[in-house]
């Protein structure tokens, strides 16, 4: 069964962001691009993994972002205020 989820703005502009970069990013470039301190940015972000919305991976002292493959998938479908995964 899909669970639905509804995000918030700042949730939104980071999905935007990874879904436009189409490649990984590291916490510190997605708050400059979305405006916002790496602290938010990282918060989000780990709430976006928990919800398997976006995968993360520790490289040196980075942590690089991306979406994951349902996640661009519904984002190809058009549906950008919700996203369903399984």
């Amino acid at each position: 069964m899909e669970k639905e989820i509804t995000y918030k703005n700042t949730e939104k502009n980071i999905v935007s962001m990874l879904y436009a970069a189409n490649k990984p990013l590291t916490t510190e470039n997605l708050a400059e691009k979305c405006n916002i301190s790496r602290l938010t940015a990282k918060k989000y972000l780990e709430i976006l993994e928990k919800q398997k919305i976006v995968e993360s991976v520790r490289f040196g002292k980075a942590i690089y972002w991306w979406l994951t493959v349902k996640t661009k998938e519904k984002k190809n479908e058009g549906n950008n205020d919700k996203l369903a995964y399984a």
